[in-house]
């Protein structure tokens, strides 16, 4: 399961996750560990609506979708979450705490209220496209999120 912020104007017209430049170099990131997003996993979002400007979600705002974003996690079941961004972390972890994407991208971590399931923080692929220099980073981290996968034969 990939769990990011919200929905962007694509995503909101066309009730797809992950459209547009965004979703392709995702596409393209999973599909080089032997991952197809549209099969392999599901991508939801911590807030289900697009917000009237192009923002982070608020808190209220999450409050409102986090019964629905529990549920999802409840009905797949999923052995691995990867959270898209800090956004995504801050929101699902709920810990209070100083977080940077540099120091806990890439790391395995769990959460006491999902127990069973290891957490992965990875670079939003917006912000990816918008600073390349974090490409060779979030390479690193996606072969050790496939390494983890396959040794725990989640990934042949």
């Amino acid at each position: 399961m990939i769990i990011s912020e919200r929905p962007g104007d694509n995503e909101d017209k066309t009730g797809l996750a992950f459209v547009g430049r965004a979703g392709e170099l995702l596409d393209k990131i999973f599909a080089a560990i032997g991952m197809d997003t549209n099969k392999d996993l599901l991508i939801v979002n911590v807030v289900k609506c697009l917000p009237p400007t192009d923002r982070a979600p608020q808190s209220g705002e999450v409050e409102a979708c986090r019964p629905y974003l529990e549920r999802q996690i409840d009905l797949v079941g999923p052995k691995v979450i990867i959270l898209l961004g800090a956004v995504a972390f801050k929101y699902v972890s709920e810990e209070p705490r100083d977080f940077s994407m540099e120091e806990e991208a890439g790391k395995f971590f769990t959460l006491p209220k999902f127990p069973g399931i290891q957490f992965m923080v990875l670079y939003h692929p917006a912000f990816l496209l918008r600073d390349p220099s974090k490409k060779k980073p979030m390479w690193q981290h996606v072969q050790r999120l496939k390494e983890y996968l396959q040794t725990s034969r989640l990934l042949p």
